[in-house]
């Protein structure tokens, strides 16, 4: 499961971006806990721990121009670097989505609030 998501995602930002916003969702395991539980799994900032006991396989992994391993945000920064990212991958985005009635808050509300 954990390959086949860095593989998705590494071919969506290489061959169809550059993006402007991702909303990344299920970053938690299982249906259970919260997006920040799974993030030692999903391993979603710039990179990813050597040490994982969950590895990415080679073919699956991108890496940046030293050789280390990317996470999913180094991933998307990476093909995408402008690009706007929630936090729901357990990994500090750039706005935090209200999932309610409340307006967002963060760098997207300061862009739309632009050319609004």
């Amino acid at each position: 499961m954990k390959n086949e998501a860095y593989e998705q995602v590494r071919t969506l930002f290489r061959n169809y971006g550059p993006f402007d916003y991702v909303f990344w969702d299920g970053g938690w395991l299982a249906q259970r806990g919260s997006d920040r539980d799974a993030a030692f799994f999903w391993e979603p900032g710039k990179y990813r721990d050597p040490n994982n006991a969950w590895p990415v396989a080679v073919d699956n992994s991108d890496f940046d121009k030293t050789g280390r391993s990317l996470g999913l945000m180094g991933i998307a920064r990476k093909y995408s670097p402008a690009v706007i990212c929630n936090n729901r991958a357990g990994w500090l985005g750039d706005v935090t989505p209200d999932e309610g009635v409340e307006k967002s808050k963060g760098r997207c509300e300061q862009i739309i609030g632009r050319n609004a």
